[in-house]
């Protein structure tokens, strides 16, 4: 578990104890944190619940043709299958695959928190389910939201189509990360308004036509079938908690943001989570991980809702706390948490992937 607490500790202890230092000295710690988080992710040796999953998937790449190797796969998550197939003709491994994806990860989050207005508390945050669950495990996912992450950065600063090209990448990455795109469309209300949401529209429906097959794959796995997600509720909650905050308190929580109808519109579909989940246990739990920027965009402005800077202060050491308890619970209770525990570290194995 040590590995995993140095992970949430660093930007604690970085938040805790900051330091007077110019732009220079403050890029380079983001830097380091990152390239230290990429690394963790990137070599890690049997960790995560699909670990076999994914090496087998690789494993079909050896001595394959591109659109032989796409072609097994639907031709969905083109991203990712086309990083295995690259990694594999250039003699690489699985762990060069890992790497991409958890730098892919790694940045996004850096990239969305920085912009916050307590980026050590978001990092933090982040870390604490993002950096060690979804980035460990759901190595697919976790790429499709940094991308998502950097989308939103990009649209809070009012890049709008930038913004939609990361969208779209984090749907080559993950076909769920589909949903987003409407959401981004719907939220935008500037100039050529009409023209974004046809072009997002008609982005998000390509898709859906292209990949139908991989949709009715999706929709039969986790509606019809009824799929359970262990812990899919509670995962929920975490996001709903803010989104409520967020709605009751908006003026003072959305007093410099650029795009508020985002993040209006993603706090009321993850109260709508809440109930939808006990129908669709899974697939909701899976596409509400797209929820999680919601959490850090609340909980690093929540110290705005208090005058005195005491308060201010024991709010951020409650935040710290909860997300602390948070990784320790699911660390020690979780039915998966045995797929990371204990932590392995490639290049201190014998075998390479």
């Amino acid at each position: 578990m040590l590995v995993y607490w140095s992970m949430f500790l660093l930007p604690v202890i970085a938040l805790l104890f900051p330091l007077r230092c110019d732009a220079s000295v403050k890029r380079l710690s983001f830097l380091l944190v990152g390239i230290y988080l990429t690394l963790l992710i990137g070599f890690r040796y049997e960790v995560g619940a699909d670990w076999f999953t994914y090496i087998n998937y690789y494993q079909m790449a050896n001595g394959q043709k591109l659109l032989d190797y796409l072609s097994r796969f639907d031709w969905s998550d083109l991203g990712y299958y086309v990083l295995n197939w690259l990694s594999a003709s250039v003699g690489g491994s699985i762990y060069l695959v890992n790497l991409v994806c958890g730098g892919i990860a790694t940045f996004g989050l850096i990239t969305f928190c920085r912009k916050l207005p307590l980026p050590w508390l978001g990092m933090a945050i982040g870390v604490s389910y993002y950096m060690v669950v979804v980035s460990m495990g759901y190595t697919r996912q976790s790429a499709a939201l940094g991308f998502v992450m950097i989308a939103l950065s990009e649209f809070s600063n009012q890049r709008v189509w930038r913004s939609l090209i990361f969208f779209i990448l984090a749907s080559l990455f993950h076909l769920s990360a589909l949903v987003m795109i409407p959401i981004f469309a719907l939220s935008y209300s500037g100039k050529r308004r009409l023209v974004v949401w046809l072009i997002a529209f008609g982005v998000a429906i390509a898709f859906m036509l292209v990949f139908a097959q991989r949709f009715d794959v999706l929709w039969q796995s986790y509606v019809v079938s009824g799929m359970h997600s262990n812990g899919g509720f509670i995962r929920v909650l975490m996001s709903a908690m803010p989104a409520s905050l967020l709605l009751v308190f908006r003026k003072k929580l959305l007093l410099d943001e650029k795009q508020p109808r985002l993040w209006i519109l993603m706090a009321i579909i993850a109260l709508l989570c809440v109930p939808a989940v006990i129908l669709v246990s899974t697939g909701v739990d899976r596409l509400a991980l797209y929820l999680i920027p919601l959490q850090l965009f609340v909980f690093s402005r929540i110290h705005r809702l208090f005058t005195s800077s005491d308060l201010r202060n024991a709010v951020v050491l409650l935040v710290l706390f909860y997300y602390g308890i948070v990784l320790w619970f699911w660390l020690s209770y979780s039915v998966y948490a045995e797929y990371w525990i204990p932590y392995q570290f490639a290049l201190f194995q014998d075998q390479v992937l």
